[in-house]
Formats: structure tokens, sequence, C-alpha cells
């Protein structure tokens, strides 16, 4: 539901929320990134966030060498959504 939403109008506001009483909005526009060459995106982009340069990816609490993570990309049919900030604001 979301995907197509986004599909039709790409603005989007994100709310991030950190226990206490920190909080942040982002006012954004959403690029859809998806095809083929997702799997090698998102191989790419979990690095990044697992913090990995090489070796096993964890994905739903398993690890995987990169072929097989490539492979659970493709069988979910991933996408990646890309956010352009125009607005940020919030309490600190």
């Amino acid at each position: 539901m979301r995907t197509r939403r986004l599909r039709d109008d790409p603005r989007c506001t994100l709310f991030v929320y950190e226990f206490g009483f920190r909080a942040l909005t982002l006012e954004t526009t959403v690029e859809i990134l998806e095809g083929p060459q997702v799997a090698d995106q998102s191989v790419r982009l979990f690095r990044a966030m697992q913090n990995r340069p090489d070796g096993p990816l964890s994905l739903y609490g398993e690890e995987l060498d990169e072929e097989k993570f490539r492979r659970a990309m493709i069988d979910q049919g991933r996408i990646i959504y890309v956010f352009e900030v125009h607005k940020a604001y919030g309490l600190d």
C-alpha cells in the first residue's frame, strides 16, 4: 500500500523518535529503486548498515553469504526507498 501511494505522489514525511523527548521530522520526496539491480544495491546498503565491508550479511537473524543474500533479495521482491530531504525539524 505504501509503495503504491508513493508511486502516485512521492512526497513523504518521516518521523524519527528516540526514547525520551528527542524527535526528528523530515519532509522528503522518495525515489523507488526496483528491478534486477536492487539485489546488488541491497548488498551495498546492508554492508553499510551492518558495518561489514566483506563476509556474510545478517538477514532476519541468519548469516548469509553474498550469493544467498542476493537470491533472498530477488525472491522477496525487495525494493529500496531513497529519500531526498527538503526540510528537517524536531526536538532535542
